[in-house]
């Protein structure tokens, strides 16, 4: 079953494009004029390798791209790579072929159905132009095909191959139809001659000069070139096209186009020859031409040496100007002189780096094939300022005049879609061919790209196989290997969830793989056709074998399903329709039953079992039996169904395909299933499932997946997979949520007044961006029965963006240079925006705000100061950056400290801006900047600052673990491994010596590791801060409070310092003597640390960072949650924003605290349980999540064991309460578990290793 690299590719390109059709049809675009803003995917080509770019094409600008592909037509915007809109056909038509609509706008476009249409860039409608009547769709046996070319006098000529089965025999029967302009039907039509060695496969060029058509196939060396005549416009039509000559070329063209009054042939061998126009009706033979007085009558030229060759050549800014490429993939401008059959070329750019299966055979550590096909490239010049477009394999490349190229996007392999996809709860597990797998929680909106041996397994097994699978309980996906590992793999980001020990099991070639729900069996089918049963009593233990059987089944069993115990395993064979049915036990494995049903093989799914395993569906039957000691028999076909998915109540069925609907389900005492009326449809959906609280999941197409409550009228909303672990969902209004705030290339936005321009989808997010968007819309939705307007409430007015100032501000990073080794200097230019072009009156706008950032984290501002951000003229007026008059714009020069470690030797630099209406800039960025090496390393220092407080000045607040939390995590510092550590401790104890945790310490303490001037009597008496001294990026700073935290009625959070007053009444006053988090802000922000976090072991925490408002991104809001995002900190809040935090009587200490040290770091003696991931190191964010997640852990085995515990909170209601003698608040904290909130806003792969586990934790 072994197959090449080059026929693989091939089969990919051609196989994979039909498989997508034949799994996800084919819907016709819905192309709307716009309303309202709206936010779009960035949705491309499905086909892997798509190779005929020769359909696509340019506007006449070259501004604008019309990508023809197999299951789709779309409009991109040249210079971005967005895709602006569908094109829209009527009845699932498609176009074959287009080309720049010379006599208008747009383009003209043929179509499946043997239609020429005007295509609209600004709608995407496509309205008829001609149609070549029923008779050109009879007994056609694939789409037919065409190509374009314009003569001297603007009328359209079109070469149509229709490819007709009569008698079992198939023809292709071409045409050449000459249209002129506004015409609907062709002027004059000829009739091409099939025999002898005509084009198969015609390209069509016209030389305007002579009115000279030339046919020529660049893919058959045998194929003779055909000459034709064209009327001029003088002449009348009854003259007619006829053919003039033939030649019998001989040679495999990879180009012909028009030079003088002939054509110069680019061929593959690197030569180029030029043919004149026949003379009286008679070609002239290239290789004994007439010889003439003025210059001769043809030429050749060796372009490139013929070991290199051309691939294919396209027309330049000038009538003896071309591009070629060769088969290096370098790209050259060639000019050619007829006089004395002489040539120059230039060097244009290398198109490695950018040509699709070039990236892809390197991603997968392959050479690349010599390439052959002259379809895979085109290229153009742009009319505006010369710039060249060239699409490299489905790359397309901008190379702008005295600029580095650039690779804006891929047009094909399309990274959002899926070909498969797998659903358990609420994870999505999905692929595409050649690409790592996409494992997504929707309900943690967290995602992760799976590498695994796909490329190997394609080469042995194309696509029979499906080597996945995911665990539902554990939020996990298991994937093997072809050598019998197993790897478990978390969507989550940073360290993960516990999950099994990654296992090599006594498996060759496995292929299929299902797991039960809690991930204690799994079930395996090898290459062979065996089945594999394993088992563990413990999903955190290894798996152990319970047996195997050969089922010497022909074909591969990769269809491999389980029931919900994993007592169940359901196959589906690939050759012989066999269906196996196999049980495992306490004694084994035993083959229960084989099944054998007509066609089931041709199904790819795989079999859905019911939750009680007396039903199963395999593509469109269902399968059912009485009880469990029965056989399962045929029940019934459910027509036009590719799957039927059960509810977990098998009350209900999702059934999926050409009519995709929810169905009821009456089982009699026999086991049949009956379908009732459907209660929902839902229109063509290929692929679907159930989600958590009977929401579905729909995938209409490979890219278009649809989260849908039944029973509602639209949508909750669609999701999108995107490049580099990246992801968009949309709500109907065009709210939406990613993971990739600053520069989703996911989607973009549309705009009603302004069809021809796209805007990043970040440039509105002040407005639409809304963190766990699909949770809240859940949930919402779900009150919508009783509450229609219920998710209006939940959301917040957009204000009206029609109206709204969309200019971009400049930024740019002019250059990155060293100063002094440690040090770096960066200058940024600013620039006010202009576009006179913008629709609505706000044409211009100044520069507020710019921000720079060193890997992911602010360390300049300008203007650097706060201001009341919900006042639009008074932020403006602070704001300002103030560019002199006269100017064009503004160069800054910030010096900023460089990490000096060797791990960290290249460092990114980035800066944004935002308008006047806090529309953020372009985000600029400078090429990675490489710490000189004579830089001297810095010591690196883990500065641990410990804050608790018992003793406050009302004694009714005193606590009585507090103190005791912050000199146990200060004691963690000692385990930070690689620092030097510095612990500082800030006590208060109640009645006791030490009141070092004021408002004036605090703030010290902090102002001294941003390296201002202070009294060093302020830091006399604490313990460490001797040792203070200004952070840099090479340290870590951690920030730990322990004591009461307040929520203010306006959501505004506060800690209690020591010194927060005596009167127990909190009131305006009294809140002037808390620390509220904007405070805290402004002491952080000037601290330059590599890694900062800051862990609250207090009531309503969380609403330090969750205040109204907040949005974690670019925002250029004030607040403490606004600072902690842009200085990618990490912050572990102990509660929820209105929730409670919990002293435990018996261990002395708060239940966030303990988690983290005695579990998390094995402070009491005991294993490490916080290296989550098992790598036998501990990371910073992994400890954290630690303790997020252990934490409910112990609060429920304090609530079952009941644990004394006591309130650290302190609010109007529950002040000074205590639950042995109230009732009421015991119970309140009885029904709530403490479940702390991580808000990890670190950049990825910015993670800090502080300790080592050498034994992995066992609970």
């Amino acid at each position: 079953m072994m197959i090449g690299m080059k026929k693989l590719l091939r089969l990919l390109c051609k196989l994979g494009a039909v498989m997508l059709l034949a799994m996800h049809g084919i819907a016709a675009a819905d192309e709307r004029p716009l309303a309202q803003p709206r936010l779009v995917r960035q949705v491309t080509a499905t086909e892997l390798l798509k190779s005929d770019w020769n359909k696509s094409a340019f506007d006449q600008s070259g501004e604008l791209l019309l990508v023809v592909a197999n299951d789709r037509a779309f409009i991109v915007i040249t210079r971005t790579g967005r895709v602006l809109r569908d094109v829209a056909l009527p009845n699932r038509e498609l176009l074959v072929a287009a080309i720049a609509d010379a006599g208008g706008h747009g383009w003209l476009g043929f179509t499946s159905e043997a239609r020429l249409v005007r295509i609209s860039p600004e709608t995407g409608l496509a309205t008829p132009r001609m149609d070549l009547g029923e008779a050109a769709r009879k007994n056609v046996y694939e789409r037919p095909r065409a190509a374009f070319a314009y003569d001297a006098s603007g009328a359209l000529l079109t070469l149509v191959q229709i490819n007709r089965e009569i008698l079992n025999a198939r023809n292709k029967e071409q045409s050449l139809l000459l249209l002129e302009n506004d015409s609907e039907n062709p002027v004059l039509e000829a009739r091409i001659d099939p025999q002898g060695t005509a084009p198969s496969e015609g390209v069509l060029t016209i030389n305007r000069r002579q009115n000279l058509a030339a046919i020529y196939d660049p893919k058959n060396a045998m194929a003779d070139i055909l000459f034709w005549s064209l009327p001029t416009a003088a002449q009348t039509p009854q003259r007619g096209i006829h053919q003039l000559c033939s030649v019998a070329y001989r040679k495999l063209t990879a180009s012909m186009q028009p030079l003088d009054e002939g054509f110069v042939v680019f061929n593959r061998d690197g030569s180029a020859t030029y043919l004149s126009a026949p003379d009286a009706g008679v070609c002239n033979d290239p290789t004994n031409p007439p010889v003439t007085e003025n210059e001769p009558a043809t030429c050749n030229w060796q372009i490139v040496e013929p070991d290199v060759g051309v691939i294919s050549a396209f027309a330049g800014n000038r009538p003896d100007q071309f591009i070629i490429v060769d088969l290096g993939l370098r790209a050259y401008e060639v000019t050619l002189e007829r006089n004395r059959c002489a040539f120059t070329k230039r060097l244009l750019l290398d198109l490695t780096p950018f040509d699709t299966i070039s990236r892809m055979t390197k991603r997968i550590g392959t050479s690349p094939n010599a390439r052959t096909d002259p379809d895979e490239y085109a290229a153009k010049y742009l009319e505006r300022d010369g710039s060249l477009a060239f699409i490299a394999g489905g790359g397309l490349v901008i190379a702008q005049p005295g600029q580095q190229p650039v690779l804006v996007g891929d047009l094909a392999g399309d990274p959002t879609g899926a070909w498969e996809m797998d659903l358990e709860g609420d994870l999505i597990l999905s692929t595409l061919p050649l690409s790592p797998l996409k494992l997504f929680d929707l309900g943690a909106s967290s995602g992760a790209s799976i590498d695994y041996d796909v490329f190997t397994r394609l080469e042995r097994i194309f696509f029979y196989q499906r080597p996945y699978a995911l665990i539902r309980d554990m939020r996990v996906a298991a994937v093997m290997t072809l050598d019998g590992m197993v790897r478990y793999y978390t969507p989550e980001r940073g360290a993960g969830r516990l999950k099994p020990p990654d296992q090599a099991l006594d498996v060759i070639d496995p292929i299929g793989l299902c797991a039960s729900v809690d991930g204690k069996r799994l079930w395996v089918t090898d290459l062979d056709g065996a089945v594999h049963s394993f088992a563990r009593e413990d999903p955190l233990q290894p798996l152990a074998k319970v047996g195997q059987i050969e089922t010497k089944a022909r074909g591969v069993l990769y269809k491999l399903g389980c029931d919900p115990k994993g007592q169940l395993a359901i196959i589906g064979g690939s050759i012989d329709d066999d269906i196996f049915i196999f049980e495992s036990g306490s004694r084994g494995v035993k083959l229960l039953q084989r099944l054998k049903l007509e066609g089931t093989s041709s199904d790819r799914a795989r079999p859905s079992i019911a939750a009680d395993g007396l039903n199963f569906a395999l593509g469109s039957h269902i399968f059912s039996r009485a009880t469990k000691k029965h056989h399962f028999k045929l029940d019934l076909e459910v027509e036009g169904s590719t799957r039927i998915l059960f509810d977990a109540t098998v009350s209900q069925a999702l059934i999926v395909g050409n009519s995709a609907r929810i169905v009821p389900l009456r089982r009699t005492r026999d086991g049949k299933l009956h379908l009732e009326p459907p209660l929902y449809s839902f229109g063509a959906v290929p692929s679907g499932g159930w989600l958590s609280d009977g929401r579905i999941l729909l995938q209409r197409e490979p890219n278009d997946f649809e989260i849908w409550r039944p029973g509602q009228p639209t949508a909750i909303g669609s999701f999108a997979f995107a490049p580099e672990n990246s992801w968009l969902f949309i709500a109907p209004d065009s709210r939406f949520d990613t993971n990739r705030v600053e520069a989703t290339r996911a989607g973009h936005w549309l705009m009603p007044d302004d069809p021809l321009r796209t805007y990043p989808a970040e440039i509105f997010m002040r407005d639409y961006f809304e963190p766990q968007l699909l949770a809240r819309l859940s949930a919402c939705s779900a009150k919508k029965a009783e509450d229609p307007g219920a998710c209006d409430a939940a959301f917040s007015d957009i204000r009206p963006l029609a109206s709204l100032n969309r200019v971009q501000p400049g930024v740019r990073i002019v250059s990155v240079m060293p100063r002094g080794g440690e040090h770096a200097t960066i200058e940024i230019e600013v620039t006010p925006g202009e576009d006179q072009t913008q629709p609505n009156d706000r044409k211009k706008t100044g520069v507020y705000d710019l921000r720079l950032f060193r890997d992911g984290q602010l360390v300049h501002r300008l203007p650097d100061r706060e201001t009341d951000a919900n006042n639009i003229e008074t932020w403006r007026a602070e704001h300002l950056v103030r560019i002199p008059a006269g100017e064009k714009g503004l160069r800054i020069s910030f010096e900023v400290a460089l990490p000096t470690l060797p791990d960290s030797r290249s460092v990114s630099f980035s800066a944004y801006a935002f308008n006047e209406d806090r529309v953020i800039s372009n985000l600029a960025t400078a090429p990675p900047f490489k710490v000189p090496a004579d830089a001297k390393p810095r010591a690196r220092k883990a500065y641990f600052i410990a804050i608790g407080v018992n003793g406050y000045d009302a004694p009714s607040r005193n606590l009585s673990f507090a103190v005791n939390d912050a000199e146990m995590m200060a004691g963690t510092a000692a385990r930070f491994a690689g620092y030097e550590n510095v612990p500082v401790i800030l006590a208060s104890d109640a009645g006791g010596p030490r009141r070092d945790a004021t408002t004036a310490a605090i703030r010290a303490v902090l102002q001294r590791l941003a390296g201002a001037e202070i009294d060093d009597a302020l830091l006399a008496h604490i313990p460490g801060a001797d040792r203070l001294a200004k952070a840099t990026p090479d340290d870590m700073i951690v920030i730990s409070f322990s004591g009461h935290g307040h929520t203010d009625k306006n959501g505004g959070f506060y800690l209690l310092p020591s010194d927060s007053g005596a009167s127990p009444i909190i009131d305006e006053n009294s809140l002037k003597k808390f620390i509220s988090s904007e405070m805290l802000g402004t002491w952080l922000r000037p601290i330059d640390a590599g890694q900062m976090a800051l862990i609250i072991d207090a009531c309503h925490s969380a609403a330090s960072v969750e205040q109204l408002g907040f949005k974690p991104g670019p925002m250029g809001d004030r607040g403490f949650g606004q600072l902690a995002y842009d200085k990618a900190m990490r912050i572990l809040a102990a509660s929820q924003a209105n929730d409670v935090a919990l002293e435990i009587n018996t261990l002395s200490q708060g239940l966030l605290t303990y988690a983290l040290t005695h579990d998390g770091l094995g402070a009491g003696g005991g294993v490490a349980g916080a290296d989550i991931n098992k790598d036998k190191m501990i990371w910073l964010g992994e400890w954290l999540q630690y303790g997020a997640e252990r934490t409910p852990v112990l609060y429920e085995e304090m609530r079952q064991n009941r644990l004394a515990y006591r309130y650290v909170g302190i609010d109007l209601e529950f002040q000074g309460r205590d639950p042995s003698v109230d009732p009421r608040f015991a119970s309140m904290i009885e029904r709530r578990a403490q479940t702390p909130s991580l808000f990890d806003f670190a950049r990825p792969g910015t993670d800090a290793v502080i300790g080592i586990s050498l034994v992995a934790p066992r609970r």
